[in-house]
């Protein structure tokens, strides 16, 4: 039986980055949303996006993503109300706040709601795909060759 952790070939930044995993984004402002969507589909992440916090949680219900990145401050249902029922509908989801508060006591808050990670607003694109890594269990696939070592043979 071949070995399914053994690849064939170099391991390409492609291929690291190539996920199924659905990722959803909650901004009430249009190009913060257009900015975060653009810079994860680049890196090949399918990307769900919304305006609205409460058809958040609908579209939470029918595509079941594995992240929900969201804005803090928005009217209707802010992100703190978003993430607490983001994790009734399915408590594995992990939750990263987006806010302009880079306060460690704001990080506090986030965190005993079950926030997975918070990134403070401007953040660049390589924080944003780092966090992503992060909450998606991908960090460390970056630091490892994912190929089959073999030994080196003794000269005898």
């Amino acid at each position: 039986m071949p070995d399914p952790y053994a690849r064939r070939g170099p391991v390409k930044k492609h291929d690291l980055a190539m996920t199924h995993d659905k990722i959803l984004i909650v901004d009430d402002e249009p190009e913060a949303l257009e900015n975060c969507r653009r810079i994860l589909t680049g890196h090949q992440y399918d990307c769900i996006v919304e305006t609205d916090p409460y058809r958040a949680l609908d579209v939470i219900e029918r595509e079941h993503p594995k992240v929900l990145l969201t804005d803090l401050r928005m009217p209707g249902l802010d992100g703190i109300d978003l993430l607490k029922a983001a994790r009734r509908l399915d408590p594995t989801i992990k939750v990263v706040l987006l806010t302009a508060d880079a306060f460690i006591q704001t990080a506090v808050v986030f965190m005993g709601h079950g926030a997975f990670d918070y990134l403070a607003k401007p953040f660049t694109g390589k924080e944003l795909c780092s966090v992503l890594r992060r909450a998606l269990g991908e960090e460390s696939v970056d630091r490892i060759e994912m190929k089959k070592v073999t030994p080196p043979r003794s000269a005898s």
